[in-house]
């Protein structure tokens, strides 16, 4: 039994990669066909924005019926013929907007559904609020700034997996909210820390920043700059960070023994 529930895992994880595969060359094949054409996404150095989209949420009434641009990636798209929507992830948070053929034209519009979720976008349109009372942009013009060769993971499963969760902590970043928060939340303490220390004279000294839960012997070193007296107290942190760190069990190829 344990031996066909590892063959059909295997198979699965098989199943999975060729498809990515397959996506990733049509995608690959999409971005050959713009740069033949003359559009090629990575030659756009500078993209300027107007509004982000909590600006949008926050601000509504003012920005209501104003033409503001934004910028994310498309994390949804819902084509239905001559009209679609699809939500824009920036760093604020995420967006509706609404594309039309007879406002952004035949050409731009056709282009416009070719781009794949996880393309980064720019958008220019009208703010405006749906009969469902949904803020959304009414989408103008529609640039691709940055053209994503690999799928994200589905809707609704998500990235799960820790090991990959840990490995690909950029596509976690992307999809999961709440660990998008918790970066937020540690670089701003952290980012307080320093100022506090830096508003009191003291300097940062020693190692760079690492897990505490994987490694022992974690110092922040502030102390005044003050010559031998610095110098010393650096040598007796450096002593006892060895000492703890002796007493870490072995770690080979990446794991612990």
């Amino acid at each position: 039994m344990a031996d066909n529930n590892n063959q059909n895992s295997k198979q699965q994880k098989q199943e999975k990669t060729e498809d990515i595969t397959q996506v990733s060359r049509l995608r690959r094949e999409k971005l050959a066909a713009m740069r033949e054409a003359g559009n090629d996404p990575f030659n756009i150095m500078k993209f300027d924005r107007t509004a982000t989209s909590k600006q949008i949420f926050n601000d509504f009434e003012n920005l209501e019926g104003s033409v503001q641009t934004i910028a994310g990636r498309i994390m949804s798209k819902r084509v239905m013929g001559k009209a679609s929507f699809f939500h824009v992830l920036d760093a604020e948070g995420q967006i509706q907007c609404y594309a039309r053929k007879d406002v952004m034209g035949e050409e731009p519009y056709k282009t416009y559904k070719t781009y794949d979720i996880g393309d980064i976008v720019g958008v220019k349109g009208e703010v405006f609020r749906t009969n469902a009372g949904e803020i959304t942009v009414k989408a103008h013009e529609v640039t691709l700034l940055s053209k994503s060769l690999l799928p994200l993971p589905e809707k609704f499963h998500g990235l799960k997996d820790p090991e990959l969760r840990y490995r690909q902590r950029y596509v976690d970043l992307i999809v999961n909210p709440q660990v998008r928060d918790t970066f937020k939340a540690r670089s701003a303490i952290i980012k307080h820390v320093r100022d506090l220390m830096d508003s009191r004279g003291r300097r940062r000294g020693g190692s760079s920043v690492r897990d505490a839960s994987q490694y022992a012997g974690h110092r922040y070193v502030f102390a005044h700059c003050d010559g031998a007296a610095f110098k010393a107290s650096n040598r007796r942190r450096a002593g006892e960070g060895l000492r703890d760190w002796q007493n870490i069990p072995q770690r080979r190829n990446g794991f612990k023994a």
